[in-house]
């Protein structure tokens, strides 16, 4: 057993692909799950057999498929699972976890609702952490994937992807991003969300933001104001494993 500092926020190196799990004294949550089964063997290793809350940004394989390896194992229990629906997105994977996930609530396993948006926000804090939750807007996450947001444009998947301000203390540690893209970005904006955070894990592991790269990019930065940004490419085992005390202090 690998001993995981508490409190703690570690960014597993998934490859392409999005993990990233809190560790706390009373409680695990996981933030996305990323592809393969990266995740389990991380839990597995460090012999965590619960996860209180799973939050997936949006639908793509890269961030749902470790749920499901999970899922498939009864080596750990799954308390909640939280996510927004997508009705565009028909992928076998997508199909197969929704299936399991309906079945587990019938059978009251796991607490599952098809709905992560800023009106959640403030739920899942706890007495030294809050989760902000800045993204997607209710009215955004309604419109879906193939509706059309304020400015007419077409909203996609990662249009509604999940972004998390985890803060530790009062103090912004990271931003979680998922996959947003500059529709989604856009609302944050046009919500007067706070979007600072010292480290930014960056959307779509640097690649396409359905606009230019630079633009987006420069707009992003402009708004987190991160020290370190971290991109979901590597292909080592593990990731960076993040003291929250520490960086919620470091400022």
């Amino acid at each position: 057993m690998v001993a995981l500092a508490v409190p703690s926020l570690t960014i597993l190196d998934v490859g392409h692909g999005s993990c990233a799990i809190l560790a706390e004294t009373a409680r695990i949550v996981v933030f996305d799950a990323g592809p393969k089964t990266g995740l389990l063997e991380f839990l597995l290793q460090h012999q965590i057999d619960t996860i209180d809350i799973v939050m997936i940004s949006h639908a793509d394989t890269d961030h749902i498929e470790g749920l499901i390896a999970i899922l498939g194992t009864n080596a750990i229990v799954v308390k909640m699972v939280r996510l927004n629906t997508d009705s565009m997105k028909g992928t076998d994977v997508w199909n197969d976890l929704l299936f399991e996930l309906d079945s587990r609530q019938k059978q009251g396993k796991t607490d599952f609702s098809p709905a992560l948006t800023e009106s959640d926000s403030g739920k899942f804090n706890s007495s030294e952490v809050t989760l902000e939750i800045i993204g997607p807007s209710v009215y955004l996450a309604a419109k879906g994937p193939s509706g059309k947001d304020t400015f007419d444009r077409r909203i996609a998947t990662n249009s509604i992807s999940t972004v998390i301000r985890v803060l530790y203390k009062g103090s912004p540690v990271a931003l979680l991003t998922g996959d947003v893209d500059l529709i989604g970005l856009d609302e944050i904006v046009r919500g007067g969300k706070n979007m600072t955070a010292p480290i930014l894990v960056f959307p779509h592991h640097g690649g396409n933001a359905g606009t230019d790269m630079a633009v987006f990019s420069e707009k992003l930065y402009q708004l987190v104001q991160p020290e370190h940004v971290l991109f979901s490419i590597g292909r080592g085992r593990y990731g960076v494993d993040l003291d929250l005390q520490h960086h919620a202090f470091k400022r």
